[in-house]
């Protein structure tokens, strides 16, 4: 276990993310070192917390969030990635994964509702506004 206010690089936190929830962590890193190496995608981090932000079309990403977070600073690092999405001209952001209760109320805290995707292959998607 790690002291909650010691800040882990974002490698770090996308591999324990990972692990906690049984995924191949391994291959996620290596994808995400991919994407970001090859320009495909960027990563925002904010405190233990890690957006993946990948470009699927016009003013629309694709995000993966990675956290070790507890839900109060897991709400703050939510508002940093709405205010850097909405201030990159961002409008809607997708998912693949579907967002669990808790993260739903996180996000709409946020400023980010959550509807069903109007896009095949994603579960739901967020207006940035």
């Amino acid at each position: 276990m790690f002291n909650v206010d010691q800040e882990l690089p974002a490698s770090q936190i996308i591999m324990n993310d990972a692990r906690s929830k049984a995924e191949g962590a391994e291959q996620i890193i290596l994808m995400v070192n991919d994407l970001v190496q090859s320009g495909k995608a960027i990563l925002l981090k904010k405190h233990n917390t890690v957006l993946v932000v990948t470009k699927i079309g016009n003013n629309e990403v694709d995000v993966h969030l990675y956290t070790l977070d507890p839900p109060h600073r897991l709400a703050a690092a939510m508002k940093y990635f709405h205010d850097e999405l909405l201030r990159s001209g961002i409008q809607k952001a997708y998912g693949t994964e579907m967002p669990d209760k808790n993260l739903i109320k996180l996000m709409l805290a946020a400023g980010i509702p959550v509807d069903k995707s109007d896009k095949p292959g994603y579960y739901w998607m967020g207006a940035v506004k």
